[in-house]
């Protein structure tokens, strides 16, 4: 009962907050991915009472985690969309989220954020696109295929986030309860990473 009060109330999500206003995420370099999380049958069907966020994909019912990293310990912001959703979408609202920033900082993307509006929104936020182009792409163009490597931080921080069991496979129906799920999971491998290396 009182997770769902913290959820309703957004507690958790100040928590978090509060943890990035006081610089624990850190911001030299951004990385936006995400990941697809199992929904158990469970969570989908039967009555609801809000958003749910569950979408069928080719996997079966799911949900996926959209992060903006800024290492393998910490995530500046996320959100939960359905399984069906285009990842450039949802990418694009999570960076309007965060930005406009105070200065420029690389934003670090795989090929499915290198569409043409993804980028443009980018830049219009102050993050500086660093991607491949697509193979099919007329007019390529060069990246820091170096920095480009540092892109593998987001990854680290969707396994670390799947090693608790309640993000790893969601068993909640509606939004805000999962959501209520994935943020002590950020906050705990935040506050890990401030004595960390």
């Amino acid at each position: 009962m009182r997770l769902d009060r913290w959820s309703q109330n957004g507690v958790l999500e100040r928590v978090y907050t509060a943890l990035a206003a006081e610089g624990l995420t850190g911001n030299e370099v951004y990385a936006l991915d995400s990941t697809a999380v199992k929904a158990r049958p469970d969570a989908h069907g039967a009555g609801k009472n809000g958003p749910q966020a569950i979408g069928k994909a080719r996997e079966g019912w799911n949900t996926k985690i959209h992060a903006l990293a800024t290492g393998d310990r910490r995530a500046e912001a996320f959100s939960l969309s359905a399984g069906n959703v285009v990842d450039a979408w949802a990418g694009r609202l999570l960076l309007e989220t965060v930005g406009p920033l105070e200065r420029t900082v690389p934003l670090l993307i795989d090929r499915a954020y290198e569409d043409d509006l993804t980028r443009l929104t980018a830049w219009q936020l102050r993050f500086n696109p660093v991607v491949p182009p697509k193979r099919n792409r007329m007019r390529p163009w060069d990246y820091d295929t170096e920095l480009y490597k540092r892109r593998n931080g987001a990854e680290r921080l969707f396994r670390r986030l799947k090693g608790f069991r309640c993000v790893f496979t969601r068993y909640e129906k509606l939004y805000r309860m999962f959501a209520a799920f994935v943020f002590p999971a950020c906050i705990c491998i935040t506050l890990r990473s401030v004595n960390t290396p």
